[in-house]
Formats: structure tokens, sequence, C-alpha cells
């Protein structure tokens, strides 16, 4: 599996790469410290199975899973990979690493 760190994500987000930024966490949890990344499309890990349509069209394209510290985002990154997602990469250390 893929890895980047915060630093290697905000340059892909300043530089406009084509992705989706896909946030694991719960809903709430986006609210609160250490927040959100804008634009992120947010699928709690457990919805993730029934709501795979919805991200269907990145199949072929780059999708960076998100969650709070790594762990949520590494089972979805292999939910994805496992289900014919070919560019998945993880944030590693998420959220709590990126605003670092």
């Amino acid at each position: 599996m893929k890895e980047i760190d915060g630093k290697g994500l905000k340059a892909w987000i300043a530089q406009k790469k084509p992705m989706l930024l896909l946030d694991c966490r719960e809903p709430r949890e986006l609210l609160s410290p250490p927040g959100r990344i804008e634009g992120v499309v947010n699928i709690p890990l457990g919805q993730i199975p029934r709501r795979l349509s919805e991200i269907e069209a990145w199949k072929g394209g780059t999708v960076v899973s998100i969650c709070l510290s790594g762990a949520r985002a590494t089972s979805a990154a292999r939910f994805l990979e496992q289900n014919g997602f070919r560019d998945v990469v993880l944030l590693s250390g998420g959220m709590m690493m990126y605003n670092r």
C-alpha cells in the first residue's frame, strides 16, 4: 500500500492533483480538532461497503484514504484495493500528523 505524509498531500493539493480525498471518520469527527481537509468525501469506514457506488468513478484514479491516526484509513484502503481500486494512497499518521 502506498503512503503519503501530510507535507506530500499538501503539495498534491496545492498542485491540484486529480484525486479523491476519502475521509472515513464519523461525520462529527470532522467538526472537531484536528478538523478536516477541504473537499473531502466523508464516508465512515463502516458504510464504505454499501456506499462503494458513490466513489466507483475513482477506481482508475488516485484515492487518498484519511482518518484521525491512520488505523481506519488503512482498513478502508485495503478494502478499496480488494475491490478494484488501483491507486489507493494512505495518509500516514492521519489528520493528527497532517496538521503538525
